[in-house]
């Protein structure tokens, strides 16, 4: 099995900036330079030597913060921490706690050094990769560290792993990052949510956000696919599955992706409002939920894609009858999301009943 190590994700997520000294915000700022410095040689050029050039600058800086921030704010024995979903989270070496700012971030750099550090391997379309490094970009900008006084000499040896593109491997890591961003959009919708009715304009900058979140977690979904389907069938399919676990593995089972779609539900409570009535109460409100809502509909449709390439026309692992297969039942769930979110939408499918 991989050696991909835990990770622990902070829930819930706390609005105070971490602070470190003087070198580990230098750290964090060249991390940021470095992968804005990618993302725009990416939109730019089509030069293979610079490209690889770009990924090798912004992981190297991602490294570099990773493991100073690890030493300083790393959280001990993360595998010993109880699992918040009893086999799949253990499966996924993923473990959930109410985390320090600056352990918090510290776990956030490892989760987007190995991400980014796998990308050199993959393959993946182009914009998917560009929607990841938004998706990063916004998280280190949202975390970005208050300088302080604090020593910052090495507390703990850091855990380091470095992906070679193997395939396993980007399965369990890249999934790492899939959950990363779906708590991040859950915090971005419960802040739209609370702001909606006193700050619509921060509600707004909220849903944006979001938005780039769930199209940042749609490219890791895709990211954490990159392999051929006979690898995926014949190696990776079957760990999710008994013998090798106790119950079938299942998207259902994750629970960040839960409570991103509870915050979503929560949102929904307080913006119910169909689109032209809401558009003409506020534009800017209104155009930022339709971002919002199109972006998720569209993860469930490129869900179904994932499904057809690596399962074809078999059964999901959640179906527990012979009736249908993985695509038919997706499709089935994007039927449902796309007719509940009709007249929200600004080109809702009015041929849905």
């Amino acid at each position: 099995m991989s050696a991909v190590p835990y990770v622990v994700l902070a829930w819930p997520i706390r609005s105070a900036a971490p602070r470190f000294g003087p070198s580990a915000c230098q750290l964090w700022a060249e991390a940021e330079e470095g992968l804005a410095a990618l993302r725009d040689t990416l939109a730019t050029t089509g030069d293979g030597e610079r490209v690889s050039k770009g990924f090798l600058h912004a992981t190297e800086r991602l490294g570099s913060l990773s493991r100073r921030l690890q030493a300083v704010a790393g959280v001990a024995d993360v595998a010993a921490l109880p699992p918040p979903v009893r086999v799949h989270s253990d499966y996924f070496r993923i473990r959930h706690a109410e985390l320090t700012p600056e352990q918090h971030a510290a776990q956030v750099a490892a989760v987007l050094h190995r991400t980014v550090a796998d990308l050199r391997f993959g393959m993946l379309d182009i914009n998917d990769v560009r929607a990841e490094l938004a998706g990063a970009l916004l998280i280190l900008a949202a975390l970005r560290p208050a300088p302080t006084a604090t020593d910052d000499r090495p507390r703990m040896e850091p855990e380091w792993f470095d992906p070679d593109g193997d395939w396993m491997d980007r399965w369990l890591l890249v999934h790492h990052c899939y959950f990363l961003f779906n708590l991040h959009a859950a915090a971005e919708l419960d802040r739209a949510a609370r702001a909606v009715r006193d700050e619509p304009a921060v509600a707004v900058e909220a849903l944006n956000r979001a938005a780039v979140l769930v199209h940042a977690f749609t490219a890791a979904m895709l990211h954490s696919a990159a392999m051929p389907s006979e690898y995926y069938e014949e190696m990776v399919r079957p760990t999710m599955a008994p013998p090798r676990v106790a119950i079938n593995l299942t998207g259902a089972m994750q629970p960040e992706h839960r409570i991103y779609r509870s915050a979503l539900r929560r949102l929904l409570a307080v913006l119910d409002a169909p689109y032209p009535d809401l558009a003409s109460a506020n534009p800017a409100l209104a155009a930022a939920r339709d971002g919002l809502l199109g972006a998720d509909l569209l993860d469930l449709e490129r869900h179904v894609s994932v499904a057809a390439v690596l399962v074809g026309s078999g059964q999901s692992l959640m179906q527990r009858s012979a009736a249908g297969n993985a695509i038919g039942t997706l499709r089935e769930m994007r039927h449902i999301r796309a007719l509940a979110y009709r007249d929200l939408l600004e080109f809702g499918e009015c041929w849905l009943t």
